[in-house]
């Protein structure tokens, strides 16, 4: 697990925490906002700084908030023995991407790890708030293991000579059906066009069929390799995000608030991207630091 630190600026002491008992799980009520965002809002509440200690983003990513071992400013009077951590998203209204889901059970188990048994709760649970919102996945991030990934049947791609298999009951290309006999014999593939695959013995052509109703004599899912599509161009009019810490064209920094917010291109000259908000301008920057949204 990555925790990206941030190195935030905070404005006085801040506490250290004698005891941890708890860890209080959030949400932003925000639909997209970054770490500094929260930051700068909590500075404003005269906070001295982000008041969670971890922020995770729909993307999965965790940052670091608050130092770990300091009094968060989280959930009133509870405080001074637990852990905040906050979800970027609003989940009241929207569901959690698995991406982000798993990030936060990794989080949460990995300070298990480190902390012995805590107690798991949501800041309404002490608090009157509706944090983390009704849609929010408590059960799941609780238990402190990421769900585990569910990996697609084995595939194997296929290519004139490779021995194959049809599966059983399959018909042929054009929805004919097969002779018995024809399931339980290894062929070759002697033609591919698209995902249709003729198949025979020797040079003898027996049938063509779907490349879905195929498999290798090994028993594995068969693929047909084909030409990986065309990314997709930016161009004027373009809806664009700039990726997390880039600068703009010339190399100076860019406004915080700039990485959470969906642009317009509004001209394009070589790698030179301008973006901004219907007519107005906001930045120049190359095309390498935006994402298609």
């Amino acid at each position: 697990m990555k925790v990206i630190e941030t190195n935030l600026k905070f404005t006085g002491t801040l506490g250290k925490r004698a005891s941890t008992n708890r860890i209080v799980l959030h949400h932003a009520a925000a639909a997209a906002c970054t770490v500094e965002n929260v930051h700068s809002w909590h500075i404003t509440n005269g906070w001295g700084g982000i008041g969670y200690h971890y922020f995770v983003r729909k993307d999965g990513s965790i940052y670091r908030g608050r130092p770990e071992d300091t009094v968060g400013v989280h959930a009133g009077n509870h405080n001074d023995d637990t852990l905040g951590i906050c979800f970027e998203g609003n989940f009241e209204n929207e569901s959690m991407p698995a991406a982000q889901s798993a990030a936060g059970a990794e989080l949460v188990g990995d300070i298990k790890k480190r902390y012995g048994t805590l107690n798991v709760i949501r800041h309404k649970d002490v608090n009157a708030t509706a944090c983390p919102g009704k849609n929010f996945p408590f059960d799941t991030i609780k238990a402190g293991t990421a769900a585990p990934v569910v990996k697609p049947p084995a595939t194997s791609a296929i290519k004139v000579g490779s021995k194959v298999r049809v599966n059983s009951g399959a018909k042929d290309y054009n929805g004919k059906g097969l002779a018995s006999f024809v399931y339980s014999t290894v062929y070759d593939v002697l033609e591919i066009k698209g995902d249709r695959v003729v198949i025979g013995l020797g040079k003898a052509v027996t049938a063509a069929v779907k490349s879905t109703n195929l498999k290798t004599e090994a028993g594995a899912t068969v693929s047909v390799a084909s030409k990986p599509a065309a990314p997709p161009t930016i161009k004027v009019g373009s809806k664009v995000g700039v990726k997390s810490g880039s600068k703009d064209y010339n190399g100076k920094g860019l406004a915080s608030f700039v990485y959470s917010t969906t642009y317009d291109v509004l001209e394009v000259k070589g790698d030179r991207i301008v973006i901004g908000l219907g007519k107005a301008v906001t930045a120049a920057v190359k095309i390498s630091n935006l994402t298609l949204r």
